[in-house]
């Protein structure tokens, strides 16, 4: 198989991927911004994404969506769903936004593609039991990410205490 690379916008990617969702195929792409640390890297990891219904959603689950508001793609997880609506946060980030819309769904990450410095991919696979079991403990800690993310700095080597 052959894949090639390009740099496109995001708006370009999205409405091609929705028009690949509906013949039933899935996309894979760079993943940029470092809201989503530590599960999935700035400009390192890549992911694949999959159509996706609303029903189909549930927490703990990487979706896009488009924010209306905001005019802009968002790649976080789904922490709360409702019958009409649903609420998301970046695993770096401690605060929910939302509320979104069905219609604001894109699509849904199936797999994480953490590319290795030696040039090699691991492939993870979102609906595993360690992964959700991570990913759950991960949401419990919600209020302490900031300091998790320091205590972790610190300890490689990025800053001193004073």
């Amino acid at each position: 198989m052959y894949y090639s690379k390009q740099k496109v916008s995001n708006e370009a990617l999205f409405t091609l991927a929705r028009e690949l969702f509906a013949m039933g195929k899935k996309i894979k792409f760079v993943v940029a911004g470092g809201s989503m640390r530590p599960f999935i890297r700035h400009n390192r990891d890549m992911v694949t994404l999959a159509g996706a219904s609303f029903d189909k959603i549930k927490a703990a689950d990487i979706v896009l969506t488009y924010d209306m508001q905001y005019k802009k793609y968002i790649l976080h997880r789904v922490v709360k769903k409702n019958a009409d609506n649903y609420y998301m946060i970046g695993d770096a980030r401690t605060v929910l936004e939302g509320p979104f819309a069905p219609d604001d769904l894109i699509g849904v990450v199936t797999e994480i593609h953490r590319v290795r410095r030696n040039g090699g991919e691991k492939r993870i696979q979102v609906s595993g039991s360690f992964y959700r079991f991570l990913v759950r403990l991960w949401l419990l800690v919600r209020p302490f990410r900031p300091v998790i993310f320091k205590f972790y700095s610190i300890l490689r080597g990025r800053r001193s205490i004073r």
